[in-house]
């Protein structure tokens, strides 16, 4: 959430979606896992807010990807659909280096495979989004789906 008090930007989020100031050099990572406020530039970043996403130093791109993903927390896992605003990033920055795929067609994939988990009553096992683009048990199940566009193919999906 963003908003002004007493002057300042304030800016609401989660502790982990400070991730890409840490990665940035603005703050290190003892200040993310300990500080309750970072204040940098004139703005003042709050720490401990669930749910609460600075959408605004990502690309569109990203938290397009992210919202497609329901909203809420996975009963099956305990964690949300949406998984942490850096980390998707981090992943779709490392995805879109190895793969060649467009915008539009990673798009498209995800939002195959998440039709495909509610139409199978499997809702609750979608995996989280930066499980999706990279899971280091698994490889990239978005990379599948990608393929199974350019080829027209349909499958089962490997999440439960």
């Amino acid at each position: 959430m963003l908003k002004i008090e007493n002057g300042k930007v304030i800016i609401e989020l989660d502790r982990l979606d400070l991730q890409p100031l840490v990665d940035a050099n603005i703050i290190t990572k003892e200040q993310m896992n300990t500080a309750e406020s970072v204040k940098w530039k004139g703005v003042v970043f709050k720490v401990g807010i669930d749910n609460i996403i600075n959408s605004l130093s990502f690309s569109p791109f990203v938290t397009d990807f992210r919202n497609l993903f329901p909203e809420g927390y996975s009963k099956q896992y305990g964690k949300r659909f949406r998984g942490v605003l850096g980390q998707v990033e981090k992943n779709l920055k490392k995805f879109k280096k190895e793969f060649k795929y467009t915008d539009g067609e990673i798009l498209q994939a995800t939002q195959n495979m998440i039709e495909r988990q509610v139409s199978l009553g499997k809702r609750e096992w979608i995996p989280q989004a930066h499980f999706f683009i990279y899971h280091k048990d698994r490889g990239s199940e978005l990379a599948e789906e990608c393929e199974n566009i350019l080829t027209n193919e349909k499958k089962e999906t490997k999440w439960k």
